[in-house]
């Protein structure tokens, strides 16, 4: 059912680009079968993936035989620290990456925030020198604390624009944020989006380890107007969409297809 979805249903007029999901969501199956488990992702309908280096390094040839791509993937923050930095932007480059993020900061790299965003500006001038993107990915901490001193603020303030921003909607949700207003804001320099959705009745969090894991939906089963998130994303340019689940009930790629199949009769 998914693949005639997916051979007969044109392109839904909100996405720039075809879909696609996040390797995250199939972390606990993947090592297990990796051609089996992207083989049905493929078959639901995905093109595109977002993952690790090291997973496109070591299975690079079994995303191709499926009919995907990995166009960008994530990294975290050692990997950008100091020396590694060109290592890791070098090798990035070599994999044939578009694009190269920065997954996450735990607490201790916030405590030293500066020297995070200094090595998030140095990974974009050297990720623009090898005619690649670098992005950052946000959770919901980022909009803790008092407006302009959050660190969401510091990294609109103080990194390049050519740290580009890959916005997660779900945690754009539940920080508090309009993630149509945010994705308007910043225009061209949202990169991707990472989309699922946000169970009613969430309050705002910030602090990731706080969020009940039922508090993660799949899309068009939640709080999160995909539509309007989508028109400003069309507008923006967005080039990458990810479909993500952080946390699933059941079977990952159950939850995958619910969201594939509501985001596709969008538009």
């Amino acid at each position: 059912m998914a693949t005639v979805l997916a051979r007969t249903t044109p392109a839904a007029s909100l996405y720039p680009k075809l879909l696609g999901a996040q390797l995250y969501t199939v972390r606990n199956i993947l090592p297990k079968d990796p051609a089996g488990v992207l083989k049905a992702m493929a078959l639901i309908g995905y093109k595109e993936v977002e993952g690790a280096p090291e997973f496109l390094a070591q299975h690079g040839k079994l995303i191709t035989d499926v009919g995907m791509s990995m166009p960008c993937a994530m990294v975290n923050l050692p990997a950008l620290a100091g020396d590694k930095g060109e290592a890791t932007i070098a090798g990035a480059h070599q994999l044939g990456l578009k694009s190269i993020g920065l997954s996450y900061l735990n607490e201790q790299e916030r405590s030293g925030i500066g020297a995070a965003l200094a090595a998030m500006n140095r990974a974009a001038e050297l990720a623009a020198k090898a005619g690649m993107n670098f992005y950052y990915h946000n959770h919901c901490f980022e909009f803790g604390g008092a407006p302009g001193a959050r660190v969401w603020d510091r990294i609109l303030k103080e990194c390049s624009p050519k740290v580009m921003l890959e916005c997660d909607v779900f945690w754009l949700t539940v920080g508090g944020q309009d993630p149509a207003a945010i994705i308007a804001q910043l225009g061209k320099r949202v990169l991707s989006l990472h989309l699922k959705d946000v169970e009613k009745g969430t309050k705002v969090y910030h602090q990731e380890r706080e969020v009940p894991r039922s508090a993660f939906k799949e899309c068009g089963s939640g709080t999160v107007d995909f539509k309007k998130v989508l028109a400003a994303a069309r507008k923006a340019g967005v080039r990458h969409f990810f479909v993500e689940q952080d946390a699933t009930p059941g079977d990952p790629l159950a939850s995958i297809r619910q969201s594939y199949q509501y985001l596709r009769k969008l538009g």
